[in-house]
């Protein structure tokens, strides 16, 4: 067996496992925050930073999403030849692996764009140093994105990794991840674990702040600082058997009682395959971070340019005025998209218009409202995408890049291409007679 690494400040470190294929084997670091880390930690604690802003914020004017969505950028480490590397399934399940993990937390991941291929036998097999780390993490940085870099090789002085990342308040930012710790059957935590840790929350045995007792009693003032994760004595493979269960014998820090501790917790120490659950707090406190001190992560929208037009549009027989929004992804080639319309009349129908082309606002005879879209306007007006508000008064339609209808057949959207969207809807005039009226419009370019 290894020796425990050492704490190291400014990052957080796990160990490589000796065996890929024996995740049983694999050592964290013994890792607490450094007196400089903790106390940056507290200050941003007393100021509020870890406590969600009301109301919760909205960018550039296009609506508050459901969920916010952090563009990665992969940074993928191959030899010098351009051979090895993680494989594309890989870097796809990180991300599956990322969403599952933070699913219900307000926060979804994309790529931002295409995986960047780094080809250097010094960075696949050479890294031996925190500082070779830092500098890996320093190579082609993408500004807006969280950076994450996969090597074959992910040494520093004193042993072998699993992954790295870094606090908001770190000097060196990203996230490095060794390939035999990355999206496997029997490691889809180390991942999201780094990812909690890029957005402040800290280990649950963390001791800085003192013990947290079991009863909970202190529990916002020591431990990980968040209040319904439960005390953690740190967890191991010596305490976690291979079907989950505590097998330890820890006594309350507060007191000599004995308690079981979760063992399931992604910021645990405790078994890879074991660790699958962020508890609310976590999720709010990540959500926190993400708005309040990354808020440059923080999109309705993954990726490409995105602008509006038609950006007063006409109000309508509620008094309303239609505001269409978009999440997902402007990379063409991910294919996901969603439209959604609020603001809309209850019970009526809706049709989304695309097009390549931008026109100033004009009111089509018989309507109440203006279009934006010229040129050749395609129709979304097949019977499964013709769209009802319902109770609810909105209309979302998710959009098959591949299939986009045009007045001339269907294409397929490609990268660097502009398209514009808006909805078309049935409403009433003030007299009661049947009319129709437009949402705003949105341009996206495609990357």
């Amino acid at each position: 067996m290894s020796q425990p690494i050492p704490c190291l400040a400014l990052t957080f470190l796990l160990t490589l496992p000796a065996s890929a294929s024996s995740p049983q084997t694999q050592h964290e670091c013994a890792m607490d925050l450094s007196p400089q880390e903790a106390a940056a930690a507290w200050r941003q604690k007393l100021r509020g930073a870890y406590e969600l802003p009301e109301p919760t914020l909205a960018r550039e004017g296009l609506g508050t999403p459901d969920s916010y969505v952090v563009p990665l950028t992969f940074h993928v480490v191959r030899r010098s030849d351009g051979t090895g590397g993680l494989p594309p399934a890989r870097t796809a399940q990180a991300v599956i692996d990322a969403n599952n993990a933070f699913a219900g937390s307000g926060i979804e991941f994309c790529l931002a764009g295409p995986i960047d291929y780094i080809d250097s036998d010094e960075f696949y097999s050479e890294i031996n140093t925190l500082n070779e780390i830092d500098v890996l993490r320093s190579t082609n940085v993408v500004p807006g994105t969280v950076n994450v870099y996969f090597t074959e090789t992910l040494d520093y002085e004193q042993g072998s990794l699993c992954g790295i990342s870094a606090f908001t308040f770190s000097p060196v930012q990203g996230i490095a991840m060794n390939n035999a710790c990355t999206a496997l059957p029997e490691n889809p935590s180390t991942f999201p674990h780094e990812l909690g840790h890029y957005f402040d929350l800290l280990h649950t045995h963390e001791p800085f702040y003192g013990f947290e007792c079991a009863d909970g009693s202190n529990c916002a003032d020591a431990g990980d600082l968040v209040c319904d994760t439960p005390a953690d004595p740190r967890l191991g493979y010596d305490t976690v058997n291979e079907l989950c269960e505590y097998t330890g014998v820890a006594t309350d820090f507060c007191n000599t009682d004995s308690f079981t501790p979760m063992v399931d917790n992604y910021m645990s120490y405790s078994r890879k395959e074991c660790r699958d659950i962020f508890t609310q707090g976590q999720r709010d406190r990540a959500l926190a971070t993400l708005l309040n001190l990354r808020s440059e992560l923080a999109l309705p929208f993954c990726a490409g340019g995105i602008s509006k037009s038609c950006t007063f549009p006409v109000p309508n027989s509620v008094g309303a005025t239609a505001q269409l929004s978009v999440t997902g992804s402007g990379l063409a080639a991910e294919n996901s998209l969603l439209l959604r319309t609020r603001g809309l009349p209850q019970n009526v129908l809706g049709i989304y218009l695309n097009s390549q082309t931008v026109r100033d606002p004009f009111r089509p005879s018989g309507s109440a409202g203006n279009i934006c879209l010229g040129g050749q306007v395609g129709r979304y007006s097949a019977p499964s995408q013709v769209g009802f508000s319902g109770p609810s008064a909105e209309i979302e339609l998710q959009l098959d890049l591949s299939a986009t209808p045009t007045p001339l057949g269907f294409v397929m959207v490609t990268a660097g291409q502009d398209w514009a969207f808006q909805l078309w809807y049935r409403d009433a005039a003030p007299d009661g007679t049947a009319t129709s009226n437009f949402s705003d419009a949105i341009t996206i370019t495609f990357i």
